[in-house]
């Protein structure tokens, strides 16, 4: 099994144990629950997600579409991909940051010509990384790297938002790894999302919402 799967259950754990959306992980068994939600019907459960951010239908689409078969790839939860475009764009296609990071999963140029050449994938401009198709792909290359390096989701976070090398002087010069506003924002969007997936999954076994499409608007 790959390393990539311990996300889900391990960032869970940590929020339960740090109390963010502690309700929301009563067990282990509550975990797994979760777990199955997402893998059985993530396309539905991001429709009703994103669609607080991204109100056209056919943009919604694609971006779902995207997420699901860049974070198969690598079997990382799609939610998690989704907030890490939540907390880095805010799902706006064309976001830049004051230090030149681009599109939806706000990548620099140079690192996206890095994952152009790691992944063979013809960059023409830097202007290409605002597509979708391209950021995306790039965005979850880029942390499924992170926690390849890492092994720690927490931290794989953080660099992904401060950089690799700053991270390792974090852990040179804090015996105990400080929590940066940027860790916190995660921690606090991914446990509200799952919570959603929780209500989304009650109101499929009360019979309240079709399991094949929720349509319900949380």
């Amino acid at each position: 099994m790959k390393k990539q799967l311990f996300l889900l259950s391990t960032l869970g754990c940590i929020l339960f144990c740090r109390g963010v959306g502690a309700e929301s992980f009563n067990s282990w068994d509550r975990l797994e629950s979760l777990k199955t939600i997402y893998k059985s019907r993530a396309t539905s459960a991001l429709e009703v997600l994103i669609s607080k951010k991204i109100k056209n239908a056919k943009k919604r689409k694609e971006i779902i579409t995207l997420i699901n078969r860049e974070s198969k790839k690598y079997n990382i939860d799609p939610i998690f991909i989704a907030t890490l475009i939540y907390v880095e764009s805010s799902f706006n296609v064309f976001a830049k940051s004051s230090a030149g990071a681009i599109g939806l999963m706000q990548v620099l140029p140079n690192t996206g010509r890095m994952i152009a050449a790691r992944t063979g994938t013809l960059l023409k401009n830097i202007s290409d990384l605002y597509k979708p198709h391209i950021n995306i792909k790039f965005g979850v290359w880029y942390i499924q790297k992170l926690l390849k390096q890492f092994n720690d989701p927490l931290l794989a976070i953080t660099a992904y938002n401060y950089g690799p090398g700053n991270v390792r002087k974090f852990q040179r010069i804090y015996e105990n790894f400080p929590r940066f506003p940027y860790m916190v924002k995660i921690e606090r969007i991914y446990s509200n999302y799952l919570k959603e997936l929780s209500i989304l999954n009650s109101l499929v076994k009360a019979g309240l919402v079709s399991s094949g499409e929720i349509k319900y608007k949380l």
